[in-house]
């Protein structure tokens, strides 16, 4: 399977706020989830994700097959790396000399971990514009200009998600803003591991979550001088990255066994529940949570801060 089906109605479930307890979705209840699924699956403009996430139990403080855990992450949702994190860039600097800097080792495979030595051969052959650029010092200076155009932050997260797909934000990407997702269930399942979960989420190419598609902004950094990649070092894995994480307005539920049988539908989904026009706007907007102690929420766990997104802008919270 590499696209999700909603499980049988005997397997799904979702968090009764007043028991905290997990109860089974009544038929009129199932049948609007399945309507939802459907449209999403029908959307051109809108893509199911998956994210496999072995670190709950540690990140939320809970276990994976708690009904804390649902009352946490879809309240505060998932976040990238950065957000463990107690130092951070409060003001998101832009340093290009370090950012073309590690453009340079990955093109000169200095600092680079040895699975992805091994795939970049076969990056190259269809990326060597890509490698000339960054392999030539001298480049540098049109690479920093570049940062001085409107432009700047778009150049930015297109680089950091490149350098995130090959782990070079840091250690194991310990200071990435990026939070990975795929287009395929499979490979989420892989990353999952035992006793972890699979998110399912949404995101569309005109709401306020847009695909993270790398190759979006081609044309942008095209007409700057520099250069492009088409595909990452990894393509099997069809990556979505996210910029700073996942919001719970767009997580539909996860699978907690390890099996993926049984399925935690987002409780607040089933608030949101009108009609079909209703759900239109649902897909492309998130759905509706009384964020009032989000905070709270977020002080249970491991994350250090949150963010807020208004019209593609970012703010953190904390």
């Amino acid at each position: 399977m590499n696209r999700f089906s909603l499980p049988p109605i005997e397997q799904c479930y979702y968090l009764d706020e007043g028991s905290h307890t997990f109860v089974n979705l009544s038929l009129e209840q199932y049948q609007k989830v399945q309507k939802l699924c459907s449209m999403v699956t029908k959307d051109t403009h809108t893509k199911f994700i998956y994210r496999g996430d072995n670190r709950v139990d540690d990140i939320y403080a809970t276990r994976s097959n708690c009904p804390t855990l649902a009352e946490r992450i879809f309240m505060i949702g998932e976040k990238s790396n950065e957000f463990l994190r107690d130092e951070f860039d409060q003001h998101n600097k832009i340093d290009a000399d370090e950012l073309f800097q590690k453009l340079h080792n990955f093109t000169t495979q200095q600092s680079v971990r040895q699975v992805i030595c091994r795939r970049i051969p076969l990056f190259y052959e269809h990326h060597k514009d890509f490698f000339s650029f960054f392999r030539n010092l001298d480049n540098k200076e049109v690479f920093t200009k570049a940062f001085s155009t409107t432009s700047k932050w778009i150049i930015k997260d297109y680089y950091e998600m490149f350098l995130h797909t090959i782990e070079m934000n840091g250690d194991d990407n310990d200071n990435s803003k990026i939070l990975s997702t795929t287009l395929n269930i499979e490979i989420a399942y892989y990353f999952k591991r035992e006793n972890g979960i699979l998110i399912v989420g949404w995101v569309t190419d005109s709401g306020l979550i847009t695909f993270g598609n790398m190759n979006k902004k081609d044309n942008v950094i095209q007409q700057l001088g520099l250069p492009i990649y088409k595909a990452g070092v990894f393509p099997e894995q069809q990556e979505i990255c996210l910029k700073y994480g996942l919001p719970p307005h767009n997580i539909l539920g996860y699978f907690y066994d390890n099996d993926c049988q049984y399925f935690v539908v987002n409780h607040h989904l089933l608030c949101n529940q009108k009609n079909a026009t209703h759900f239109e706007k649902l897909i492309k907007r998130g759905m509706y949570i009384d964020q009032h102690n989000f905070l709270d929420v977020l002080g249970l766990t491991k994350y250090k801060r949150g963010y807020r997104l208004v019209t593609n802008e970012y703010t953190y919270l904390h």
